[in-house]
């Protein structure tokens, strides 16, 4: 008679497929344990379980367990699209890792085929094998705003509103600086200043100042919002803001860190009013050499608000408000990037891309989001902020056996299994790269300058992107690969990031040798860094959604595009203009086609054709299912 082993631990259900799962344990260095659906008992995908092994079988040596206790539920509630099967009705969940959930005759009153739903588990049967749930609370049609919307909230947990508790503290908060508050701070109030942000923007985090000093050299502030001054410590409003971590960008609206009145007024850098910032202010030649730099405590009136498309025009035509100012700093900028790149920056530009809603909320258009230098100036200044503010934490702590951990933002250096595939990926379209460790980054920037211009340089961009480690937060001083710093954090975004929050706090206590009272260790870096993946989740969701409802009213027409992935069951190619991706069903082509140079390519078996990465073709919008949230292309002939 088998019996179980008594070792038991605890691990996250990783459910991948209707059959199997693992589980993902949280010891560290233990393999994942295998699950069949019969030893899953009532755990879903997410869920936080208890695990006992199982007697090993035959000559396989993996190890089997099954869950004895789900100690926390990872869905409370599950949304999905209802599906009616004769008699019976379903929800089919968004989530690709949930199953179909039956739902009882009993409750199927007043919903009908294709309506949005939130359903709760009411239990596993024995009979279907499924989980049976009730539905409660429909959101409407699928392919409409507000349901769609409201499902991606609910499928990611994110929540828009407050606690009434912490609306009306937020509302007590004062609107004006007390005179005593601004004696502390340093006055950049007759210093021009200005914001350029995104036409659409409402928060402003950032603001630049300049003055040029007497023997040529600038004053240049890079000022952020100083959000600690009004969200203390383990208070409701600052436990609410962890929580999230971030804001959420969805397309057509913002889940935010903060509430409104803090994000987009008393902490947004707005213009003509006075607010308190938390500045890095450097002393820079004309030659973009860093001479001295200052970090403290600031009072600013934002002179300006210009948009990018505005400081745009007025650096390329010399004319308009603060001309003179915006081309010292341009100039500046420009010099930093230069030499930033040539220190062994990666540089990659990579497309976003903008969904045009119209008035119904419905996607009238979607299109690549145009870089232009004012991007690039904003950006170079952000980043030698967080460079330099890291670099001096780092410097104040060496030594200090009492130090307190700090927040860094870190990237590391490809792993050699993925060097391998860009490599041979890109040996098969005639480039050449070095995987020296010493050349790595050089190597990456010749080949992405090489490939600029050409059909490959967007899938060239995009698989390189994929090469390199995924960057998050940690207490260690790891550094950043991507952008070739030693030392790296995020300090400029604090109304919308958390740990841009812990890096101020920790600053400040450096800065003023006030005793830390609260330690921020790595479980609070990892937190920070899982709700960052959640958030890069949903507005994938979201644009991936608006893509589907936006091409579902193209079905029909064609469009040049670049193949970007190919597997054994399809090819995926992303249309030129709008950057929707597809994908091209085998099953839809005549010939049999197999996998060759690398994984790269597909070859029929019989014709011989070959649909490589990278290869431009022409196709046609076969079915765009809004349920399922697939686009299905066709070669066009």
């Amino acid at each position: 008679m088998n019996h179980l082993r008594k070792t038991k631990y605890i691990g996250t259900v990783d459910h991948v497929s209707k059959h199997h799962a693992f589980i993902v344990l949280e010891q560290s260095g233990k393999k994942d344990i295998f699950v069949t659906s019969r030893n899953l008992g009532e755990a879903m995908h997410h869920d936080r379980v208890e695990i006992t092994l199982l007697p090993t079988r035959g000559r396989s040596k993996r190890e089997e367990g099954r869950i004895t206790k789900i100690l926390k539920r990872g869905y409370k509630t599950i949304v999905g699209t209802i599906e009616i099967q004769g008699d019976r009705m379903y929800c089919h969940p968004d989530h690709r890792r949930l199953y179909p959930i039956l739902i009882p005759t009993s409750l199927k009153e007043g919903h009908q085929e294709n309506d949005k739903v939130i359903v709760k588990i009411i239990r596993r049967s024995n009979v279907h094998n499924m989980f049976i749930g009730e539905i409660v609370r429909n959101l409407g049609k699928i392919g409409g705003y507000q349901a769609e919307t409201a499902s991606i909230l609910e499928q990611f947990q994110l929540n828009e509103k407050f606690a009434d508790t912490i609306e009306k503290t937020v509302a007590q908060i004062p609107a004006q600086l007390s005179k005593e508050e601004i004696a502390t701070r340093r006055d950049f109030t007759q210093v021009p200043t200005f914001t350029i942000d995104p036409v659409d923007a409402k928060d402003f985090d950032d603001a630049l100042s300049l003055r040029t000093l007497p023997n040529g050299d600038h004053e240049i502030g890079v000022h952020i919002a100083d959000v600690t001054h009004y969200v203390k410590e383990d208070t409701p409003l600052d436990k609410e803001a962890y929580k999230r971590a971030t804001s959420v960008y969805l397309v057509g609206k913002v889940v935010p860190m903060l509430p409104e009145r803090l994000a987009n007024d008393l902490c947004s850098l707005k213009p003509n009013v006075q607010r308190p910032a938390f500045a890095a202010v450097f002393t820079i030649t004309p030659q973009a050499q860093v001479k001295d730099l200052w970090i403290g405590e600031t009072v600013i009136y934002s002179n300006r608000r210009f948009t990018y498309e505005e400081a745009h025009h007025v650096i390329t035509t010399g004319e308009g408000a603060y001309h003179k100012e915006l081309h010292i700093l341009n100039s500046i900028a420009k010099q930093l990037r230069k030499r930033r790149l040539d220190a062994g920056a990666i540089n990659f530009e990579t497309t976003d891309i903008q969904v045009v809603l119209n008035e119904a909320n419905e996607p009238i258009d979607i299109k690549p989001k145009q870089t232009i230098i004012t991007h690039q100036l904003i950006e170079e200044f952000m980043l030698l902020a967080n460079k330099m503010v890291a670099e001096r934490i780092v410097s104040k702590q060496k030594g200090n056996t009492k130090k307190t951990h700090f927040i860094y933002r870190t990237h590391e250096s490809p792993k050699e299994e993925k060097l391998a595939n860009f490599t041979s990926f890109v040996t098969q379209l005639n480039y050449s790269f070095s995987t020296n460790k010493d050349q790595l980054a050089a190597s990456f920037n010749h080949i992405l300058q090489k490939s600029k211009g050409t059909l490959h340089e967007e899938m060239i961009q995009t698989l390189a992107i994929r090469t390199m480690g995924q960057a998050h937060y940690t207490t260690e001083e790891k550094g950043h690969f991507g952008l070739g710093f030693p030392h790296y954090t995020h300090f400029t975004s604090p109304i919308r990031r958390y740990p841009d929050i812990i890096a101020h706090r920790l600053i400040k206590q450096e800065l003023t040798s006030i005793p830390a009272t609260k330690r921020y260790d790595e479980a609070v870096a990892k937190h920070c860094s899982l709700r960052e993946r959640v958030a890069v989740e949903a507005e994938r969701a979201s644009n991936d959604l608006h893509q589907v409802i936006f091409l579902k009213k193209h079905e029909g027409k064609q469009f040049k595009g670049i193949i970007s992935g190919v597997t054994s069951w399809g090819i995926y190619v992303e249309i030129i203009t709008n950057k929707c991706e597809g994908m091209i069903r085998l099953t839809d082509l005549a010939d049999h086609y197999i996998l060759t140079q690398g994984g790269f390519a597909l070859e029929g078996k019989n014709t011989q054709q070959i649909y490589r990465i990278g290869d431009l073709v022409q196709i046609e919008v076969k079915h765009c299912d809004i349920k399922r949230k697939t686009i299905d292309f066709v070669f066009a002939e």
